[in-house]
């Protein structure tokens, strides 16, 4: 994948987390914060990743080792 930012061909590879992965609105992150939980996420969260009971959450994703860039596609659902 070329990166959008510089044009340099991006590394592919893999976000792992025992947790779920989500992208959080800021202006929800001390409401996620408060659950506390494997599954904290609000209303308007982007869920990258599910983790399963014995499998960790797992997105493919492209790094740009120029301008620092990780790009992740949304899963459809």
């Amino acid at each position: 994948m070329q990166c959008p930012y510089c044009k340099e061909e991006m590394q592919l590879g893999y976000i792992d987390s025992n947790h779920i992965i989500c992208w959080i609105p800021e202006s929800e992150r001390s409401q996620a914060d408060a659950q506390m939980w494997k599954s904290s996420k609000t209303s308007n969260s982007v869920v990258l990743g599910n983790y399963h009971l014995f499998c960790k959450a797992t997105v493919i994703a492209y790094y740009c080792r120029n301008c620092n860039k990780v790009i992740i596609d949304v899963p459809e659902i």
